[in-house]
């Protein structure tokens, strides 16, 4: 029923704009939140912001936190994973990333430990045919990807590959507002 997806979507949205005046959305389930400089614990925000969504809607969400998009998208899937398919990572790290990660509160090895058991196909903007060239090349998981030759893979892709893996390196690429095609 894509009238009433389209309403719980817009409604989603409006409860989003209540603790950022940056949403954009991305696709009719997703959004890109600015928390920049907005005050308190942004972990709290955001389980707060989920609970609502879920009261309100009646729909469970996940939020990942990051400094870049491509990063966010990554803690995003990591806090969808730990809550619908436990074991896949580390148990005391996916009890305390169930819904919401925030790759802030990480330490860098736990950080690594997510990207090593998370494989390159998850990485947004990484596709299957891109998954399976890189697969051949032996970057298997998003840690390889992140440690890979970055100018080979531009040669190898695009520049616009060679900007996602600097955001999964922490590094902006593209502001909040811009977005590749969903």
């Amino acid at each position: 029923n894509f009238e009433l997806y389209s309403d719980l979507s817009a409604r989603m949205m409006a409860i989003a704009s209540r603790y950022s005046p940056n949403v954009v959305p991305y696709s009719i389930d997703e959004a890109f939140i600015d928390f920049d400089g907005m005050p308190g614990d942004l972990t709290a925000r955001s389980r707060h912001l989920r609970a609502t969504v879920l009261r309100e809607l009646g729909l469970p969400t996940s939020v990942g936190l990051a400094p870049t998009k491509t990063l966010a998208k990554l803690a995003n899937h990591v806090a969808k994973t730990c809550d619908r398919k436990p074991g896949h990572y580390p148990d005391a790290l996916s009890r305390r990333l169930a819904q919401v990660c925030n790759t802030a509160e990480l330490t860098p090895a736990e950080l690594e430990t997510l990207m090593a058991g998370t494989d390159v196909g998850e990485v947004w903007g990484v596709g299957r045919k891109i998954a399976s060239q890189l697969r051949e090349g032996g970057v298997h998981t998003v840690l390889d990807l992140v440690r890979a030759d970055v100018a080979s893979l531009r040669r190898q892709f695009s520049v616009v590959f060679e900007k996602t893996v600097l955001e999964l390196r922490g590094r902006p690429c593209m502001a909040v507002e811009e977005a590749p095609s969903a």
